[in-house]
């Protein structure tokens, strides 16, 4: 009688694990190119903190993702190799490039106006003064760097020291977790914490950005519409 209860129970504790349980339906891959794309709509401290909601959830799932090798459902490691065995490596490691590239990027607070573009010299010239301490205007912000750099009385050879991730704290946060073997387990099944859905871009107002921010509005959205972890 005993025995039976306790196979009926574990029946029923078993259920409810596979009935509540999320699955990571993306594979490292992807997430790694997700995560970049966030991270390529970033170009100055509100766009920072607009999208920083979104990259901290990216960034997690990625960070659980390529260090868990096991799991009671498949993994995105396993997804990732079955997808196309013989490309995987290849595929994984242009993914991680992009996507470091990206972190570099924010992480130095490079002053353009797109990913991908040449430093923008106005953006350039006002977080070189603001690097100095200047307060203004965009326009006074970039007289001051300008007289900055062109005084022969004082030559600087460097423009001073910028602040990392375009000074948002948001973004800091956001991509200072790091999943490691230890710290993800492996024998389980994903749940709700490691499967968070990527919540919108926030519009909430930010404060006038100066430095190497832009006194441009931002464009809608960055990245395309991701799935939520499916319900198993």
């Amino acid at each position: 009688m005993k025995r039976t209860i306790f196979a009926a129970s574990c029946a029923v504790l078993a259920a409810l694990v596979l009935g509540s349980c999320q699955k990571e339906n993306k594979s490292v891959v992807e997430l790694a190119r997700e995560l970049t794309t966030e991270l390529q709509a970033i170009t100055d401290a509100a766009s920072a903190d607009s999208h920083a909601a979104r990259v901290a959830v990216l960034n997690k799932r990625f960070e659980n993702a390529r260090v868990r090798v096991l799991a009671l459902n498949d993994t995105a490691l396993q997804r990732s190799a079955e997808s196309d065995f013989d490309s995987i490596g290849t595929d994984y490691a242009a993914a991680t490039k992009a996507l470091a590239r990206e972190i570099g990027r924010v992480r130095a607070s490079f002053p353009t106006s797109a990913s991908d573009g040449d430093v923008d010299q106005d953006r350039l010239l006002i977080a070189i003064a603001e690097a100095q301490g200047a307060k203004g205007t965009p326009d006074e912000l970039k007289e001051a760097g300008r007289r900055y750099m062109q005084d022969t009385d004082n030559p600087h050879e460097t423009p001073g020291t910028f602040p990392e991730y375009y000074g948002s704290e948001k973004l800091r946060e956001a991509l200072s977790y790091h999943a490691s073997v230890t710290q993800v387990n492996n024998m389980k099944f994903d749940g709700a914490e490691d499967v968070p859905a990527v919540p919108a871009v926030s519009r909430e107002p930010q404060d006038a950005p100066t430095g190497t921010t832009s006194t441009d509005e931002e464009g809608e959205g960055s990245s395309s519409g991701d799935e939520d972890g499916e319900e198993l």
